[in-house]
């Protein structure tokens, strides 16, 4: 039987049943736009490349701002936050990270020792629910039964550090929790986080949000997320109907359904193919290879289920002679250099178990228990109290393994020559895309530019009895987000820039919803580029189709306003012209 919970003045209720487990619905009708949820972070930290700019406190960009006297870590935009502050909880993280310097701790490790500070903190605010605030957090899954050992291993290790860098950080050391709660809340942390992000989706710390850590996943949701400081604001996309499950996207949408499975099964345990009517494809290879770091298989139909977008993400052209429907995709992976090649992308789903069951004595038949774990952990030698795991000089080197499947009528004839030569051509490609995007990280954009040419030079010439990628494909999409990204970033080439905008707007209709976030911010970049360019005329076209998707999206934003401001003077130029 369903359990049903109110949420006093939000138009949702959390439900629990078997086959769900704990979720959101609407208990009301609620408009696109409309604000389905907003919650406060149980606890938030900054990435380490954001903290000399941005508050402490309030996460907002701070000019000049005040530096801890006693961290040096954290900064502050004004007095006030910083008093306020240390009165919710810098008091032991200062301590904490004083002792630490000057080292910082990862920031899963400082979110998860302030989520067991924080009852202390709320305890001496006065809060009195402050109990069964920490009870929610609790509640929340762990999956540890579903972790592979190498991964319970590393959150065994990453939770002796954690401790003691709370022990640093508490004057009463008698209620420092074990290593093992601390092990569970890692892994509760790590499938139950939101990154937090900017107005314009740049990554910028990670938080735990106990209520909207309930929404499930969509491959089509129905609401997006956003944020404000240490806020989540959850708004729906579409009109949703009482009694409607509140669904989110837990990754990026800009993926084939093969890619997303694979990365939602690795990293939150659940297998979107399970209600497939019919059951998985089954396909099977009718020509396979491999040879070093590359592997390749060559397949009649599709071997995954396919979306219906998939068909352009995966579409290749093949050369003259070669008729017919032509598919290929490339995945990718690391692994030690001398590592055996694996079948992938993933092809099971984990076994579902009740995770309210798991303990320190929990049956190692269904995975390592948390005992196991430790004990595996302490006998590594990475594995020191007290100390920042070190990296083993015996350690492998790692590399990018690629494996290709190519399917349709258009493939009918290839050999395993012809076949291998495809997966090393692709693997040159995605070696080239790869090293762009590091190079933007590195602020490198003239090489990354260099880069991104090169990949998309080879996705227009590839080996017989293909010709090029499709337009549409997404490896050709990335590289050119990446070309755009390295152009925007050199700030000399804005014609190229619009160039590469105009070809991805196709893509993005394709692969996301009608409202999305992501569209509305790259039709509001057309809009300035053609303002930089002085073509008002599209520049009113592209603010236009902005201000349809940020007044849902980012109703509050800044950018708005920068894309209104554009609207108008654009247009008053075209009557002057006119």
């Amino acid at each position: 039987m369903a359990v049903t919970t109110l949420y006093e003045g939000t138009h949702i209720q959390e439900q629990q049943d078997q086959q769900r487990g704990r979720h959101l619905v609407a208990s009301l009708q609620i408009q696109p736009g409309l604000r389905v949820l907003c919650e406060s972070a149980a606890s938030a930290v900054l990435y380490d490349s954001e903290v000399p700019r941005r508050c402490h406190l309030s996460f907002e960009l701070a000019q000049n701002p005040l530096r801890c006297g006693g961290c040096k870590h954290a900064r502050y935009a004004n007095k006030q936050n910083q008093r306020s502050a240390w009165s919710s909880g810098h008091r032991e993280e200062c301590a904490a990270l004083a002792a630490c310097r000057p080292h910082v701790p990862p920031p899963t490790v400082r979110l998860v020792a302030k989520l067991f500070w924080r009852p202390n903190w709320l305890k001496s605010a006065g809060q009195p629910a402050f109990e069964k605030a920490q009870l929610r957090i609790e509640a929340l899954e762990h999956h540890w039964v579903a972790l592979p050992d190498s991964k319970k291993e590393t959150y065994a290790q990453m939770a002796a550090l954690t401790r003691h860098y709370m022990q640093s950080g508490k004057t009463d050391q008698t209620d420092l929790p074990d290593t093992k709660i601390i092990a569970l809340m890692l892994a509760r942390c790590a499938c139950n986080n939101h990154t937090i992000c900017d107005d314009e989706l740049r990554p910028i710390g990670v938080g735990l949000f106990p209520t909207g850590a309930l929404i499930n996943h969509s491959c089509t949701p129905n609401a997006m997320q956003s944020f404000k400081q240490q806020q989540i604001t959850f708004t729906a996309l579409q009109p949703i109907a009482p009694g409607t499950e509140i669904s989110i996207s837990y990754i990026e949408l800009a993926a084939t359904h093969a890619e997303r499975r694979q990365q939602l099964l690795g990293q939150y345990y659940f297998d979107i193919d399970s209600d497939l009517q019919g059951g998985r494809p089954g396909a099977k290879a009718l020509l396979s290879c491999a040879a070093g770091h590359v592997s390749a298989e060559a397949y009649s139909s599709a071997p995954d289920h396919m979306d219906p977008a998939d068909h352009a993400l995966t579409g290749a052209h093949m050369a003259s002679g070669s008729a017919g429907d032509a598919h290929v995709m490339a995945f990718t992976r690391s692994a030690p250099t001398n590592a055996d090649q694996e079948s992938f992308p993933c092809s099971s789903a984990h076994d579902s178990h009740d995770m309210d069951a798991i303990d320190d004595s929990c049956d190692v038949s269904a995975g390592r228990s948390l005992q196991a774990a430790f004990d595996a952990a302490s006998a590594s030698s990475s594995f020191t109290s007290g100390r920042l795991p070190q990296a083993s000089s015996a350690e492998q080197p790692m590399q990018d393994l690629v494996h290709l499947q190519c399917w349709g009528a258009g493939f009918a004839g290839i050999n395993q020559q012809q076949l291998l030569a495809l997966a090393r051509h692709m693997a040159h490609m995605l070696s080239q895309s790869k090293a762009c995007l590091q190079s933007l990280s590195s602020q490198d954009p003239d090489r990354a530019k260099s880069l991104a040419l090169s990949a998309l030079q080879l996705a227009d010439h590839m080996p017989a009895p293909m010709k090029a990628l499709g337009s549409h494909h997404i490896w050709r999409m990335r590289i050119q987000e990446a070309l755009m990204r390295a152009c925007v970033d050199l700030g000399n080439d804005w014609p190229m820039v619009l160039s590469v905008g105009k070809k991805l707007v196709p893509v993005y209709e394709l692969v996301y919803p009608k409202v999305w976030p992501s569209k509305g911010l790259h039709f509001a970049m057309l809009a300035k580029i053609s303002v930089l360019l002085e073509r008002n005329q599209e520049a009113v076209q592209y603010a236009g189709k902005a201000l349809q998707q940020l007044q849902h999206t980012h109703p509050h934003s800044l950018v708005v306003e920068e894309v209104r401001q554009i609207m108008f003077e654009s247009s008053r130029n075209l009557e002057t012209i006119a």
